[in-house]
């Protein structure tokens, strides 16, 4: 009974070998008692490396034809005096509000709170730069700890207008 049980649990083993892939059987054996899963993700990368060639020239032909795209729009860009990437100055319109913003209350914030107000300042610079119809903006009672933030973080604000 014992070697019945033996028998049985050595054509187990062998079965489960080859199912896997790893007996030393041929691939047409192999093949035929892997599951259809294993076989559908044997084929599908099979065809993946067959078609790696292809898809590395498509790839190139994109490149290339994004390329010829980019020196057409150039040449025509130049054509007209500007650059593609410049834009040109719209006409700017100033509004008569002004915003001003009260800046001596620093003293009473954690430094967190000042930096998170040095990028909102900034922001609404940023903004009001690009706004159709720009207000006039004012920092007033500008020390302290956020005047020291904006010496340490944006050298330039004090060329802002």
């Amino acid at each position: 009974m014992d070697d019945a049980s033996g028998e049985a649990a050595a054509s187990a083993g062998q079965r489960s070998d080859c199912r896997t892939g790893t007996g030393t059987g041929d691939s047409a054996l192999e093949n035929q008692t892997l599951s259809k899963r294993q076989m559908k993700k044997l084929l599908k990368q099979q065809k993946w490396e067959e078609e790696r060639e292809l898809r590395k020239q498509r790839r190139k032909e994109r490149k290339q034809h994004r390329k010829q795209q980019r020196q057409n729009s150039q040449q025509e860009s130049r054509g007209d005096g500007q650059s593609a990437r410049k834009h040109p100055r719209r006409e700017l319109t100033p509004s008569s509000l002004r915003l001003v913003v009260d800046c001596s209350f620093d003293n009473l914030m954690l430094i967190k709170d000042v930096r998170k107000l040095h990028k909102q300042i900034q922001r609404c610079y940023a903004e009001n730069r690009r706004a159709s119809h720009p207000v006039q903006f004012y920092l007033t009672s500008l020390g302290g700890q956020l005047k020291q933030s904006m010496d340490e973080k944006d050298k330039g604000w004090v060329n802002w207008k």
